[in-house]
């Protein structure tokens, strides 16, 4: 039970040091807090059978090692690099082109997801969720280009939400509010939530009401997360106006109270506990090899990319899917490194300070604020679904939508160069 209070403390003296640094790592690791921390706590709290307080105990253990080993790792890296994000004034004028462009993609964005659900069912107005889950299945190459456009331009929003520039603020939300009744994702929803906590803690003090603010918007974001799973199933974006809101909270207050759903990722580590991790393709860092190599087009390399973890993990948990269809499965940032690891993967809290450390660079080392906005929050939002379990795509999402954003900064130069 002692471990089990340990690891909580330990996961909010880290998501303190985070949100000191104003690192987009708080998102992290406040993730955890939500999904890991507190829950486990109280499991360890209530649980009776000796057994699976054992499970308990050694999750408690991994938590506590991969903790230290990340904390020590980011403080000896603080050392030798400033790893302080400040981001202060914030130009109208500065960047201007750039943000134009940035914007212009967004809305681009947003067609081509579009274009891409009639490209693949055909004209249809009557947009269900067996028409997004068709079109996702297909994998087409417009969905993959709108995809990464929108969450390397969607951040822009963060940028007028500092400016205060209401009427893109608001014209963006909407837009951003419309893509999850479409696609029902979480995480295209987490680039407005993030957008407006960032503004809270990229503030040059933050008061003890910035932090009531934070824990409020935090709590009703649980909500809206369970409120666009309950939509996901129940309901479509042409069916919205005939929801029965009571029914739809009543099962959104049903969720919440089962742990159906995120908050429930924890259970996939305890099974993985439970089989001592000896399941198939487990203990290889199958995820990290596959990260080295996400560059490269796995028909290049003979097929010798690892196929990705979530698949592997998903046909442990749910082997009466096998064959059936692909299924995956996220147990949030601890689980994923213990699957690569086995209990040795606490060792992984030293590449993740890296990993971090990297980023939190890159947003530092650009000089243009208005472009570190747009960075941070691109940053914090993939922080969420990694922090969930979900490695290889986030961190390659981050890399495609930095290549992009690159790009606009380099065809921006080259017309001013040619203009001049």
């Amino acid at each position: 039970m002692l471990v089990g209070i340990i690891q909580f403390i330990l996961i909010v003296i880290i998501v303190i040091y985070e949100y000191k640094k104003k690192s987009p790592a708080f998102f992290l690791w406040i993730t955890l807090t939500i999904l890991f921390g507190i829950p486990h706590m109280f499991t360890t709290l209530e649980v009776e059978n000796m057994l699976e307080l054992s499970i308990l105990n050694e999750a408690s253990f991994f938590v506590i090692l991969f903790c230290i080993f990340y904390i020590f790792t980011r403080l000896l890296l603080s050392k030798v690099f400033n790893l302080q994000i400040i981001i202060r004034t914030i130009s109208k004028n500065k960047s201007k082109k750039f943000l134009k462009i940035v914007e212009k993609l967004f809305y681009l964005s947003f067609i081509l997801y579009l274009v891409s659900i009639f490209k693949v069912n055909g004209i249809s107005f009557n947009i269900n969720k067996t028409l997004i889950y068709k079109t996702m299945a297909s994998k087409n190459l417009l969905t993959l280009i709108s995809t990464y456009l929108y969450y390397a331009s969607s951040p822009i929003i963060l940028y007028y939400l500092r400016i205060k520039n209401n009427k893109k603020m608001i014209i963006i939300g909407i837009l951003i509010v419309f893509r999850t009744l479409i696609t029902t994702s979480r995480m295209d929803m987490m680039i407005l939530i993030v957008a407006i906590i960032s503004n809270i803690i990229l503030q040059n003090k933050i008061k003890i009401k910035d932090i009531i603010k934070i824990s409020i918007i935090g709590i009703t974001s649980i909500y809206i997360i369970y409120f666009i799973r309950a939509f996901r199933y129940y309901y479509s974006l042409t069916s919205i106006f005939s929801i029965d809101f009571m029914l739809l909270n009543n099962q959104i207050i049903s969720f919440i109270m089962e742990g159906n759903g995120d908050i429930n990722l924890r259970e996939v580590f305890y099974f993985f506990i439970r089989g001592d991790n000896k399941f198939e393709g487990f203990g290889n860092l199958s995820t990290y090899k596959r990260l080295l190599l996400f560059f490269i087009p796995n028909k290049l390399i003979f097929n010798i990319k690892p196929e990705d973890m979530c698949l592997t993990m998903g046909r442990a948990w749910r082997p009466d899917f096998n064959g059936i269809i692909e299924y995956s499965v996220t147990p949030t940032l601890f689980g994923d490194c213990y699957a690569n690891l086995g209990f040795n993967g606490f060792i992984l809290g030293i590449l993740w300070a890296i990993i971090i450390t990297i980023f939190d660079r890159v947003i530092i080392k650009v000089k243009k604020n208005e472009i570190k906005l747009i960075l941070y929050s691109l940053i914090a939002v993939n922080y969420i679904d990694i922090a969930r379990g979900s490695i290889y795509n986030p961190i390659c999402l981050i890399w495609y939508c930095l290549i992009i954003l690159i790009f606009i900064q380099l065809i921006q130069r080259i017309k001013i160069k040619y203009i001049k």
